[in-house]
């Protein structure tokens, strides 16, 4: 006796509906990882003197769909915390699809770069580095 099966048009819509959601969820947790060790990355490798905290503080990251913050690193409460909590939000709201967006968020930042002192360079190399590495470790290419 033959056997046969007919797949309806929602059994492969949910079969690739479940696909899609195991890679979203795979690259959301590959993209949280990769924000925490941007963030230690960063700390361990500050070349600035801490004085008020604000720029510490105002350091963090992301994660966003579809202009929308799915996670969010801890970001203090205070002026720098605060900071960089709304620029990461005005950041993550130009994201399409699946991102990080690292952040320090005083608008000092960038000119302590500038003069050759690491406040976020730390982070962003990790960020180049880890992602592609464990997007190919995922299997994507």
């Amino acid at each position: 006796m033959p056997f046969h099966k007919t797949l309806n048009p929602n059994d492969i819509s949910n079969f690739f509906d479940a696909i899609q959601k195991k890679a979203e969820k795979e690259l959301i947790d590959m993209f949280v990882e990769v924000g925490h060790k941007c963030l230690l990355a960063m700390e361990s490798d500050r070349g600035y003197r801490n004085v008020t905290f604000n720029l510490s503080d105002s350091r963090g990251f992301v994660v966003v769909k579809n202009r929308v913050v799915i996670y969010s690193s801890v970001f203090k409460s205070t002026t720098g915390g605060q900071t960089g909590q709304g620029l990461a939000h005005q950041r993550a709201a130009n994201v399409n699809g699946i991102g990080l967006v690292i952040v320090a968020g005083m608008h000092y930042a960038e000119h302590l770069e500038a003069i050759g002192k690491q406040v976020y360079t730390a982070g962003y190399l990790t960020a180049e580095h880890l992602i592609p590495k464990m997007l190919n470790q995922l299997g994507y290419k």
